[in-house]
C-alpha cells in the first residue's frame, strides 16, 4: 500500500529571479497571493505546494542576467541578399552600424589598436631566441608590433 504524500509545513519562497529568499507557511501564502506579491505557485501532480515565486515590484531593479556580465557584442550574425549568413563586425564610434570599410574612426583608432595588440600573444620562440643586449633589438618584433608603431602607439614592454 503506497503512502499518501503530505504537505510539508513550510514551502520555499523564491525571488523573481530565483534567488531563495525565506520559508514561509501556507496561511502566509494565502495572505501573499491575496496581496498579488506571488506569481507563480509551483505544485506536484499530488496537488502538494513546492514553492512560490513573488512577483517584481516597480521599485525593484530587474533580475541580472548573463548577458549583462557579457558586455557589447562587436560581432553579430548578418543575413545575405542570396541567403547565406556572414558574421560582420560592429564598427565603433558613433555609427555602430555604419561603414564595414571604416570599422575603427580615426578617433578610436589608437585605442583599437591598442587593444587589439594586447590581445595578440607573442610567439614562444621571440621569447627564446630574442639576442641579448642591444645588437637587432627591433629585428625580432612581431608584425603586430609594427603595425602599433606606425599608428604611434608605443610597444608594450
Amino acid at each position: 500500500m503506497l503512502k499518501k504524500a503530505k504537505q510539508p509545513e513550510t514551502i520555499p519562497l523564491f525571488s523573481c529571479d530565483g534567488v531563495r529568499v525565506d520559508y514561509i507557511t501556507l496561511a502566509r501564502l494565502a495572505v501573499l497571493q491575496e496581496l498579488g506579491r506571488i506569481a507563480r505557485v509551483v505544485a506536484h501532480k499530488k496537488g502538494i505546494i513546492g514553492r512560490a515565486y513573488l512577483t517584481r515590484l516597480h521599485s525593484e531593479p530587474r533580475p541580472t542576467t548573463i548577458r549583462n556580465y557579457m558586455g557589447t557584442p562587436y560581432g553579430f550574425r548578418q543575413r545575405l541578399s542570396d541567403g547565406h549568413v556572414a558574421y560582420r563586425l560592429r564598427a565603433l564610434g558613433d555609427h555602430p552600424f555604419g561603414s564595414e570599410r571604416d570599422l575603427a574612426p580615426d578617433s578610436t583608432r589608437p585605442i583599437f589598436l591598442r587593444v587589439l595588440l594586447d590581445c595578440m600573444a607573442r610567439p614562444e620562440s621571440a621569447h627564446r631566441c630574442a639576442p641579448r643586449g642591444n645588437v637587432h633589438a627591433g629585428a625580432h618584433r612581431s608584425s603586430a608590433a609594427n603595425v602599433g608603431a606606425s599608428a604611434g602607439i608605443p610597444a608594450s614592454a
